[in-house]
């Protein structure tokens, strides 16, 4: 092997380990899935969530950032770590997660119904 091959081989293998900027490696993040799956939430109760992103072969990959929305923040509010918060009754919030790594990204949406527990509000 010269040391033309062997440069050409290493790149190879880097570029396939660590889906190079704009490689078609199958480690490019093409799913993402929020946990728990949504549901009912007690008003003034939270619910932490978390977002996992994998490849095109199913691997886990690590996220480098994410990126939390509520669709109702007056009455599902979210955090950036993704604690969610209920805060007022309501038959659908849908909070959404982006997870950004490799310089690629991936959405997930979960929707939760704001349970009441009574005319007190939340401190």
């Amino acid at each position: 092997m010269t040391h033309g091959q062997a440069f050409i081989l290493s790149a190879f293998i880097l570029c396939g380990s660590l889906a190079c900027k704009g490689s078609t490696s199958p480690n490019v993040v093409l799913t993402a899935s929020i946990s728990p799956p949504g549901g009912g939430i007690a008003k003034c109760n939270t619910v932490q969530l978390t977002l996992s992103l994998s490849d095109a072969t199913g691997a886990s990959v690590m996220a480098d950032s994410v990126h939390w929305v509520s669709s109702a923040p007056d009455t599902a509010s979210v955090s950036a770590s993704g604690l969610v918060r209920a805060l007022a009754d309501s038959p659908g919030v849908t909070i959404s997660g982006t997870g950004y790594a490799r310089s690629v990204s991936a959405k997930a949406n979960v929707s939760f119904s704001i349970l009441s527990i009574g005319p007190l509000p939340c401190s």
